[in-house]
């Protein structure tokens, strides 16, 4: 039998999620998306993947594997007294691994210089081949298993001396989780679970350091790309707003600061391939401007109509208003409300079928229509006032309000400038 259903199961019942692997390449796609992995599905992979080898995702297992490419005894050495002893040393066919805890959440993918050393960690597509593969074991001749080893608790590493060791390295950033409105919306509860704005806070990091700062501003790109089309709509010159934007913002937090053609080119994708595409997830989830809803006799009876449907209205009419113009696409919708494309295609078909939904524009270089609801949208589902939400308790969060006031005021968005005064 080969490695991997040797193993996997073993090792899922330990809390450590593994892979299957042949010369070294993952053989499943998405992993890095994983939040774990079930008994069910390491069962089904055992039986798939039969005759292949085995690897550790080092983020979901929560360790630190310090990945050595040579069997220079001293760089061995050199590692454990700057990062600790441990129990579980790997021979490997190049090297050693060693294996710790990683309460640090230090993030993979870093070599030190002129020494063949790799650091598998926190980072999402993080993972090390392991036993039972060929040419992979146990380099302490104890009783212990590699299962058994890793069933204990390991050595956390020594902090100061990793960062002595690799001075450029860097801990995994922790994404601010922005608070979230109480407000009940007739939506499926995956909507809120699974909307992507979690993954980075609307509250401005104060620094993005080196290795996160394009990613970061990026993200930050998409959020200030959604406030720029709330108020200025979605003409293609106003990414000169955007990149004018995101120029001050990198001044202010990016340490050091990126080059300005960086700068504009992550302000030109922001915009044409996303917020123009429709395919601003942050712009879809509008959290922080979400109303709350009530359902009519009309609604109910269109909930029974097409439940697909009806969710996909009350989730426009919690986020748009009258004569908002918004892009709809079924890749947007698969992302934001875990659909499949052909339900969402399904569901935008139905909208427009029964006229809950009137196209304005149509796809244009590859941009998504638009749409503006009608006034029978607003007659099955609707919005409940601020004050009457707020004496139901409908809607409490105070926080929400205010961010929603900080974002999308007018006072903090003033006359559009001309082309012109964006470019000087």
């Amino acid at each position: 039998m080969s490695a991997f259903p040797f193993a996997v199961m073993k090792l899922q019942a330990i809390g450590i999620i593994a892979i299957p692997v042949m010369d070294k390449k993952p053989q499943v796609k998405g992993f890095n998306n994983w939040g774990g992995l079930s008994a069910k599905s390491a069962s089904k992979f055992a039986k798939q993947f039969d005759s292949s080898d085995i690897a550790i995702l080092t983020k979901l297992s929560k360790k630190l594997v310090i990945d050595i490419d040579s069997k220079d005894l001293s760089i061995l050495n050199l590692v454990k007294s700057k990062i600790g002893e441990t129990p579980l040393i790997i021979s490997t066919k190049n090297g050693f691994h060693l294996y710790y805890e990683n309460p640090q959440e230090l993030v993979g993918g870093i070599r030190r210089g002129s020494h063949p050393i790799d650091v598998k960690g926190a980072g999402k597509s993080d993972y090390v081949v392991c036993p039972p593969t060929n040419g992979y074991r146990l380099e302490s001749e104890g009783s212990e298993s590699f299962i058994g080893l890793l069933q204990q608790s390991l050595p956390s590493p020594n902090i100061d001396g990793f960062f002595e060791l690799f001075p450029k390295h860097r801990q995994a950033p922790k994404a601010s989780i922005a608070p979230k409105s109480t407000a009940i919306i007739s939506t499926p509860s995956r909507t809120a679970l699974n909307d992507r704005t979690v993954e980075f806070s609307i509250n401005m990091p104060n620094t993005l350091q080196s290795g996160t700062r394009n990613s970061g501003l990026f993200k930050i790109a998409l959020f200030e790309a959604t406030k720029i089309s709330q108020h200025y709509g979605l003409e293609e010159d106003n990414a000169l707003l955007l990149e004018k934007r995101l120029i001050e913002i990198n001044q202010t937090t990016c340490v050091p600061p990126l080059k300005g053609s960086e700068v504009k080119s992550i302000a030109i994708n922001a915009w044409a391939n996303y917020e123009m595409k429709g395919r601003n997830y942050y712009r879809l989830s509008h959290e922080m401007k979400a109303q709350p809803i009530r359902l009519s006799i009309e609604g109910l009876m269109e909930s029974l109509n097409d439940p697909y449907g009806f969710s996909l209205l009350s989730w426009l009419v919690s986020h748009y208003s009258v004569d908002e113009r918004f892009p709809l696409c079924r890749d947007g919708l698969s992302k934001i409300l875990m659909w499949t494309e052909y339900r969402g295609r399904k569901a935008i078909d139905h909208l427009r079928k029964e006229e809950f939904v009137i196209q304005v524009s149509g796809k244009r270089n590859g941009y998504a229509a638009r749409y503006i609801l009608t006034s029978k949208a607003f007659v099955c589902i609707q919005v409940v006032p601020q004050e009457e939400a707020k004496n139901d308790n409908i809607n409490s969060s105070k926080e929400a309000k205010r961010r929603e006031a900080m974002y999308f005021s007018d006072d903090n968005h003033p006359t559009k400038p001309s082309v012109e005064e964006v470019k000087t």
